[in-house]
């Protein structure tokens, strides 16, 4: 016995040793973040997600069941009224909707905190939508498309929210600093969560600086989200490091923010929409999963959408959790489009999982079936801070940048299927600085295009290419480091171990 544990413990530092041999680490790391500082280039992308990760999603106790306002579950009878009821009736709890089909003709909309819609799993339930956003509310323009292109859902969470000035920042400050001299500090508490907001000035100085004083772009107001973890004076200290520079002539400003709807859960079941063809870019009638719309701390977890025109799309939301969102799509919703397209290729959707005007969330887990194809997968624009990790997808992923103020969003821990379209973004198709790509992967002899021209200091660390190392201080920092040795292998997961940890 004595041998074998001896035997034993000799393989497992063998083991150890070779693992450790082989690991290779980040310079803008490390091993456990010793080469990071919080005004390195690499940011800190821990607080992403419910709550910034401090607290699991919960799991509030049953309040309600659909079938108590009349559902019927049985896929003929329209049960709309019933979920509308129950939603209306339900101060706060989870709504059990029990496995069934349900037939929904209606928009499923949740304007209130601490409501949970919950099924009985994938598969088990199912709502049907056989009406598009456009045949419900008809069809409002955006230049070409319709506003159902880029927004909307049938499940639609949140509300218009406002915003209220408190002071005037005073004084510059510098990127990875915490501390902001206020023109007055009444009205605001430590624990608060402010809103930081900053306007370009003349020069376009501020456009300039998202871009890493590099190019420019296209710029709308910057939003910065901290708690405040201390007052003294005229001075607040945040919890968090600066994104971007302050300063005075950039007119910045510390807000409250008001009338988010927070606390709500959308998680165990499937959605279905008709069994017809897409049909094509900006031709979307709103067959429109999951809408988070002025949410904070909310979640989606658990759910399958199949064949969707845009799976699940925040807008204006921050610190939302999506997790474990599957999605697929019939063989007869396949479109084809123009004739540059390479031969047999189709899509299925436009958007599959999207952060607009939106900050801080947190997207993991996702699935992209064989049988959906989007024209973006993965899109992000005029966000930040947020967080795309443990996803993967059949076909060719992207990581679609729509421009419009973009910067430092972390893509971590991905399967691209084939790495052809990494990079393929709409829009202006800019992004601004210290996006930061972390342990891409792709199927075997599959390689990705060189980085755009129009992305200013990119950091790119461990992903699918032949090329060598090119860590420019200044502009785009690529290590090409293989996927199999890079540790960690999850960039958000160790920042969010390493914040949360005791002193160190």
């Amino acid at each position: 016995m004595i041998t074998k544990f001896v035997s034993t413990s000799l393989l497992i530092l063998a083991v150890s040793a070779l693992s450790q041999a082989t690991a290779e680490t980040s310079k803008l790391w490390g091993a456990k973040g010793e080469l990071w500082s919080p005004s390195s280039r690499l940011p800190d992308f821990s607080f992403a997600g419910y709550r910034s990760g401090e607290t699991p999603i919960p799991s509030p106790a049953v309040s309600a069941n659909v079938k108590d306002f009349g559902a019927v579950g049985d896929g003929v009878a329209d049960d709309s009224d019933a979920f509308i009821k129950a939603i209306a009736n339900v101060k706060s709890g989870a709504i059990l909707i029990p496995a069934g089909r349900y037939k929904i003709t209606r928009v499923i909309q949740i304007k209130k905190s601490n409501i949970v819609l919950r099924g009985a799993g994938q598969g088990r339930t199912t709502l049907v939508f056989p009406k598009s956003l456009q045949e419900i509310y008809g069809r409002p323009g955006y230049g070409v498309a319709s506003d159902w292109t880029y927004s909307g859902g049938l499940i639609w969470a949140g509300n218009w929210v406002t915003t209220s000035k408190k002071a005037d920042v005073v004084a510059d400050a510098d990127r990875g600093s915490r501390v902001l001299a206020l023109s007055r500090t009444a009205g605001l508490k430590v624990g608060q969560t402010i809103r930081l907001s900053m306007s370009d000035a003349p020069d376009k100085s501020l456009n300039r600086h998202i871009y890493a004083d590099q190019m420019n772009g296209t710029q709308p107001s910057i939003r910065f989200h901290s708690r405040i973890t201390r007052i003294s004076g005229n001075k607040i200290t945040l919890e968090r490091p600066l994104r971007l520079h302050v300063r005075t002539k950039w007119k910045p400003r510390i807000l409250t923010v008001s009338g988010l709807v927070s606390e709500v859960g959308i998680e165990g079941f499937t959605m279905e929409f008709p069994d017809v063809p897409y049909l094509g870019h900006f031709k979307e009638v709103g067959f429109n999963g999951i809408f988070l719309f002025g949410t904070w701390n909310c979640w989606v977890r658990n759910v399958t959408i199949h064949n969707c025109e845009s799976g699940v799309l925040l807008e204006k939301s921050a610190f939302c959790t999506v997790d474990a969102v599957t999605l697929t799509a019939s063989a007869s919703h396949k479109h084809f489009p123009w004739k540059k397209a390479k031969p047999g290729w189709f899509y299925t959707g436009h958007h599959g999982i999207q952060s607009r005007n939106s900050d801080d969330n947190l997207h993991r887990n996702f699935k992209f079936d064989a049988s959906a194809h989007f024209y973006h997968y993965l899109s992000i624009e005029n966000a930040t801070g947020c967080v795309f990790t443990k996803g993967s997808a059949a076909n060719s992923m992207d990581f679609d940048h729509h421009g419009g103020g973009t910067y430092e969003n972390l893509f971590t821990e991905i399967h691209l299927g084939k790495a052809d379209r990494m990079w393929n973004s709409s829009g202006s198709a800019t992004t601004g600085a210290r996006e930061t790509f972390w342990n891409i992967t792709a199927v075997p002899g599959s390689h990705a295009k060189p980085i755009p021209r129009s992305w200013p200091q990119v950091n790119v660390i461990g992903w699918p290419t032949t090329g060598p190392s090119s860590m420019d201080p200044v502009k785009n920092w690529l290590e090409a480091i293989p996927a199999s040795s890079l540790s960690p292998a999850n960039l958000y997961e160790a920042q969010l171990t390493r914040r949360l940890s005791p002193k160190r």
